[in-house]
């Protein structure tokens, strides 16, 4: 499904065709067409670094695919693998976040009441 979408040089645009096929195969008789065309529209929301919109979209396909008795291996392939990058940018997004929210608090100044444990000579 990405491959059609590939001329569109810009994501927002991708974002907006994918979504159009979409809405057009979300019927009854042409749900894995649903299926693989939500799992394209998480891809580009990645792209796009909408999680929560990525993540809404992947768990739509996962209760439709839930209910599948079969299903094509390419469909659940697209699945997998986008839900693998959706967890590895969650992850890193938490990890970097942390990071930053470590290094904010020990680059605060904290004043200090402790008397330097030095004396200085006296001069003559």
């Amino acid at each position: 499904m990405q491959d059609v979408a590939d001329p569109f040089s810009d994501s927002q645009e991708r974002l907006s065709f994918l979504e159009g096929v979409a809405k057009k195969v979300n019927n009854p008789n042409s749900q894995d067409a649903y299926v693989y065309a939500t799992v394209a529209v998480a891809t580009v929301k990645l792209e796009l670094k909408d999680l929560d919109g990525a993540r809404n979209d992947l768990g739509k396909a996962e209760k439709i695919l839930d209910n599948f008795d079969s299903v094509e291996t390419i469909v659940h392939a697209a699945f997998y693998r986008v839900n693998a990058e959706y967890s590895q940018v969650r992850t890193f997004s938490r990890s970097v976040g942390a990071s930053l929210m470590s290094k904010s608090l020990n680059s605060t100044s904290r004043p200090t009441t402790e008397t330097p444990s030095f004396t200085l000579p006296a001069s003559t």
